[in-house]
């Protein structure tokens, strides 16, 4: 049973499906928007300068004590921060003028023959008034100034080691179950965080964190793709990144409101606290076709097709771009909140790109040509260093170019899987993606030397990616593929012709044109069958309302007892896979009931209601 061909018979944008859509799904990308960077609010390193307990004691002004006890750079125009002047202070400042060390007149400087030291008595930090960093609270500069990296970095590695286990708990146990496995693992080590006594539990806490994300954005993603038809799934993944949007330009909001990194972390996790409250609404909701997601799912083969496992390389240069951009935002120099908002608010302009260029272009261009401007933006950064505010214009260029690829990129990996593996596959998708982000916070490290660095590299990735991803077989207007075979035989046949046209045109409801069917045989590569045979068998098995109505009651019973066991005509000896049950028995299933198979000749012919939020089906 073709679940692309039952959806618009039920309803492919029905009540139940906006429902679903807009009070449970796009609110659940909250948690992995707010957890996935609240760590750069929390770990943001102030400014800071070696501290020194004898002229502390003193009461000078900051700007007098900075020339007394710190090197002064004339090149770059700041006081070091990692190093001070040693020298016999009180007999130094017995020869200044005491007006000037009042901050009064003139300019106080240290004695030509001071030597240069490291701080070893502690550090200053420039920090706004209420407000908290785990850096100064822990002193994690100079020497451990590479620990919030290293955060970053374990964030980004349980993050991979979470898609790859919460894979098979999407596909073992269902879509909504796992999500709150997700939920429950995050808000935990989400509290937890706030009360960490140490950096080193701290960085526990994070790693725990780290673990569901983003893991719990690709389930909201995959029910939303797999609940409409075909034709609103680009409008579906629009929306869904239009939430995911705006939770970052919240989290600018709430991180400018909350300045205190314990209150931060308790900020950003208390409120997902009442998501539970779905868990009740989602179950009451479900209705029976929507079993038939769960029962193709629920098929225990993990295996990739080969053709879709061509993505994973796009993903990984879409995954390691766009966090490595989000990390980067607040290293831009400015305010680290407004330069985060502004990342943000420079995403939503892509998606009135998105609608009609997927729709239109297909999917393959749409991605290649925002790969090839975003990176190209940043790869211009090169030449525009010395001006901050035209690097951050091609900054916000660069964030337009990934965000609108990271768009179209689930999507059509989304189209591309099969269902039985969808959801493993989507994580084993993004756990080659979440190789990036362990990287990315060491590239972006080496912006501490030349500041435009990471976005050059990040640039020439994105460019080299988007020339890749023409590769790729187009999915627009194409059937979900149901089985491992379905997926293995999707673009198989297509010729440099087919690589390279765009805007592909919708194809025949009664056709299957996931791929192109060779002269002398069909679709799964049987050259003893016919095309017309491929067509036949498709047609056996997809629901076609018209059919129903006139063949159904006409079928002989042995017949249709065959096609409800297999999904084939009789007389062909090859089976079809057992994810293709029809959806009578899925929904017997879920009711307690026999399935068709169960019940011969005699239960074959039986018509079975499916009873939907907006409409009724007879299925014969």
């Amino acid at each position: 049973m073709d679940f692309d061909e039952i959806l618009p018979d039920i309803g492919e944008y029905g009540t139940y499906q906006k429902l679903i859509l807009w009070f449970l799904l796009l609110p659940g990308t909250m948690p992995c928007g707010f957890h996935a960077y609240n760590q750069l609010f929390m770990a943001s390193t102030p400014e800071h300068w070696c501290r020194l307990q004898k002229l502390d004691d003193l009461n000078f002004t900051t700007e007098v004590t900075k020339n007394l006890s710190i090197p002064y750079d004339s090149s770059t125009q700041q006081y070091s921060r990692c190093q001070r002047y040693d020298y016999n202070y009180t007999q130094h400042l017995s020869n200044l003028d005491p007006l000037s060390l009042m901050g009064g007149g003139g300019t106080v400087t240290p004695p030509s023959s001071a030597k240069v030291v490291p701080c070893d008595q502690g550090w200053h930090y420039d920090l706004p008034k209420y407000s908290t960093s785990i850096v100064a609270d822990w002193d994690l500069v100079c020497e451990n100034d590479f620990m919030p990296t290293l955060a970053l970095v374990l964030l980004g590695a349980s993050g991979l080691v979470g898609n790859f286990v919460f894979g098979y708990i999407q596909d073992g146990c269902g879509r909504r179950p796992a999500f709150f496995i997700y939920l429950v693992i995050e808000c935990a080590f989400g509290i937890a965080t706030a009360f960490a006594p140490t950096f080193a539990w701290w960085l526990v806490c994070r790693v725990g964190v780290g673990f569901t994300v983003p893991a719990i954005m690709s389930t909201p993603m995959v029910l939303a793709i797999e609940l409409v038809g075909p034709s609103k799934r680009t409008y579906t993944t629009v929306i869904m990144n239009v939430a995911y949007s705006c939770t970052l330009i919240l989290l600018a909001g709430v991180a400018y409101l909350v300045r205190d990194w314990a209150q931060l972390a308790l900020a950003t996790t208390i409120p997902f606290l009442a998501f539970f409250c779905f868990w009740w609404v989602s179950k009451t909701c479900l209705y029976p076709a929507a079993a038939a997601i769960a029962v193709l799912a629920s098929v225990p083969e993990h295996q990739i097709p080969s053709a879709e496992a061509q993505n994973m390389g796009s993903w990984f240069t879409n995954t390691s771009v766009y966090v490595g951009l989000s990390y980067y935002a607040p290293a831009l120099g400015g305010d680290a909140y407004l330069n985060f908002f502004l990342a943000g608010v420079a995403e939503l302009p892509t998606y009135l790109f998105l609608w009609p260029s997927m729709e239109y272009w297909g999917r393959r261009w749409t991605l290649c040509f925002s790969m090839v401007v975003g990176g190209s933006a940043c790869v211009a950064t090169v030449v525009t260093q010395d001006d901050p505010l035209v690097t951050l214009v091609l900054y916000c260029v660069g964030k337009f170019g990934i965000s609108s690829s990271f768009v179209v990129l689930p999507l059509m990996a989304s189209e591309l899987y099969p269902t039985v593996v969808r959801g493993m596959g989507l994580s084993v998708s993004a756990v080659a993606g979440m190789i990036g982000p362990i990287v990315i916070p060491l590239i972006n490290h080496l912006g501490s030397e030349m500041m435009v660095l990471p976005l050059i590299i990040m640039g020439v990735l994105l460019n080299l990616g988007g020339v890749f991803s023409l590769m790729l077989p187009e999915t627009l207007h194409q059937h979900l593929p149901q089985s491992l075979q379905e997926g293995e035989e999707f673009g198989k046949y297509w010729t440099m012709a087919d690589y390279c046209t765009c805007c592909p045109k919708r194809p025949s409801r009664a056709h299957s044109a996931g791929s192109k069917v060779p002269p002398s045989g069909n679709a799964f590569g049987d050259s003893g069958r016919s095309s017309q045979g491929a067509e036949e068998l498709h047609a056996a098995t997809t629901l076609l309302p018209q059919r129903h109505q006139q063949d159904g009651r006409h079928e002989n019973s042995t017949k249709a007892s065959t096609l409800g066991r297999n999904g084939v005509p009789p007389g062909d000896s090859e089976e079809r896979p057992q994810s293709r049950m029809s959806l009578d028995d899925s929904c017997r299933r879920r009711q307690g009931g026999a399935s068709a198979g169960d019940e011969g000749e005699e239960g074959a012919g039986e018509k079975q209601t499916l009873v939907t939020g907006s409409r009724k089906v007879t299925v014969v």
